[in-house]
């Protein structure tokens, strides 16, 4: 199995590579890289508050330079440095992992671009509640479909494993949500976009804009608004 074993890490790792080196072009705090059986994981000690261009550019960057592994894996076969059979296994591979991580699962890849879309239109708050449950209700589907219809196990483990990132995710929501907030309130951040609100609700606060509160006909700042909520506590 060394073939396929170095085969599939060295895909894990191109995929991974094209996250960390569009991050190093934005100048995102790399804390680490995780390597997992299905793939890898780039944390970073960034701000949630980050441009959502940025963020999305390096989510598709991995899948982008995965890709371009892959067809170059033609190229080795056209000048006889791999056989067929390599890039047989090349090619089931690509397609697992691609398609694997598109799975909207935390903390899959398709689980932040979908965060990132829903971002778009709801508030933060909102979507990421949206994203941990949609992830719930998959990793529930795919139990049931390995366990009644293909039992493997080394697929219920990596998906068990999911189930504990999930989990993970789910437990830090208001974490997530207060650091979001925080962030905002302690830091001067500059929002083209602006949104704005007739009650003073900060669940309602959005990713990319910037937000004015409507209080005793008087339209407030956001900053104003979160002081208030960071001084009584």
């Amino acid at each position: 199995m060394f073939r396929e074993f170095t085969i599939l890490t060295c895909i894990i790792l191109i995929h991974e590579l094209g996250h960390y080196l569009m991050a190093l072009y934005y100048k995102w705090d790399i804390e680490r890289i995780n390597l997992y059986p299905f793939g890898g994981l780039v944390k970073f000690n960034m701000m949630i508050n980050t441009p959502i261009k940025e963020e999305f550019n390096i989510l598709i960057m991995g899948l982008l330079f995965q890709t371009i592994f892959y067809l170059f894996s033609f190229f080795l076969y056209d000048i006889r440095i791999i056989r067929f059979s390599t890039l047989n296994l090349i090619e089931n591979y690509h397609y697992s992992i691609f398609f694997f991580n598109l799975i909207p699962i935390f903390p899959l890849d398709g689980a932040k671009l979908l965060n990132i879309i829903f971002s778009l239109k709801l508030p933060f708050k909102l979507s990421h509640k949206i994203m941990t449950s949609l992830s719930f209700a998959l990793i529930a589907l795919l139990i049931y479909i390995i366990i009644r219809y293909y039992f493997n196990i080394n697929l219920l483990l990596i998906i068990l494993l999911l189930l504990t990132k999930t989990i993970e995710e789910q437990k830090h929501h208001n974490i997530i949500f207060n650091k979001f907030l925080l962030e905002r309130y302690l830091n001067v951040i500059n929002f083209k976009k602006i949104k704005y609100f007739s009650d003073f609700n900060i669940n309602n606060m959005f990713r990319g804009y910037r937000h004015l509160f409507k209080i005793n006909n008087m339209y407030v700042s956001e900053k104003e608004v979160l002081k208030k909520k960071f001084k009584s506590n």
